[in-house]
């Protein structure tokens, strides 16, 4: 994976003022802009979020196709391939670039980043729409990011830094507040976010729905019905989610065998992990990695 200076330093498109310290950047995009993410020939080493102003365009991230328009969001985890297919002239876009050890770089952000993406990811799914309402209150932020990294502020990089905890706890109640067709008691929406916020630092270990429920104090055919409800998504596929995109990471990331991460990730063999990775990405790890 490259990292942002390594991505972005060449670029004729993109100047160093676009970032602070190569740590947190906010690029306004557009057509020219966008199709130049295809000159680079690896995955990069930072999230991005995009929200799409103006026009459409096609891509495909990790081999799945996804066209986006106007008021939508699009996310990119460290890792993921992605490539433009296609874009409309009149495409714009804001996109907030945050280095992927500044992401993680304390433990409280670290937790932001896994609740807040993991849930917004949909299951493999990065993209999200939302109202033209949130909508403007989501560029708002971005381009006070933006002018902040161009300002000549003392306080740039704590600016910075509330701007984008801001950022996603906006993400993260966008989410939140997504209602299903059905009525749900707010004990039973706030067991959903409780689960959301036991799997960071449990997935690995922990594979199954009983663990879980006997922390929450539930049954696991209770737990099991909410979180369908709610997310539309299983409690497995949440937590098999978590360990593949955990398990592509360490093979991108990582000198690790793979025999190793099936150990870290808590499988019972090589075997199996290989047998599940397989499952949910569509090629072996040894294939993955190579491709990385």
């Amino acid at each position: 994976m490259y990292n942002i200076p390594e991505a972005y330093s060449k670029s004729t498109l993109v100047s160093s003022n676009d970032f602070w310290e190569y740590k947190i950047g906010c690029l306004l995009t557009d057509a020219e802009l966008t199709m130049a993410t295809n000159r680079m020939p690896d995955t990069l080493e930072a999230y991005t979020i995009t929200l799409v102003t103006n026009g459409n365009l096609t891509l495909t991230s990790n081999n799945r196709e996804l066209t986006l328009h106007r008021n939508d969001i699009f996310f990119y985890l460290p890792g993921y391939l992605v490539k433009i297919k296609d874009v409309s002239p009149d495409c714009t876009g804001i996109c907030l670039i945050i280095d992927m050890k500044q992401s993680l770089d304390t433990p409280a952000s670290k937790y932001m980043v896994q609740t807040a993406f993991f849930p917004l990811l949909e299951i493999g799914i990065p993209k999200v729409t939302i109202s033209a309402q949130d909508a403007e209150r989501m560029k708002s932020i971005m381009l006070l990011m933006h002018s902040t990294i161009h300002g000549d502020s003392i306080y740039k990089g704590r600016i910075l830094k509330m701007l984008y905890s801001v950022l996603i706890l906006d993400l993260m109640n966008l989410y939140q507040l997504r209602k299903s067709d059905k009525p749900l008691s707010e004990q039973a929406r706030q067991l959903y976010l409780n689960f959301i916020r036991l799997l960071p630092d449990n997935f690995k270990e922990h594979h199954d729905i009983r663990f879980y429920a006997d922390q929450l104090h539930v049954t696991p055919t209770y737990l099991s019905r909410v979180v369908k409800q709610v997310s539309s998504h299983t409690v497995l596929d949440f937590i098999n989610q978590m360990l593949m995109l955990e398990a592509s990471w360490m093979l991108v990331d990582t000198k690790k065998s793979i025999a190793e991460i099936a150990d870290a990730l808590h499988f019972s063999d090589q075997a199996s992990f290989s047998k599940f990775f397989t499952r949910l990405q569509g090629v072996t790890p040894k294939s993955y990695r190579k491709k990385a």
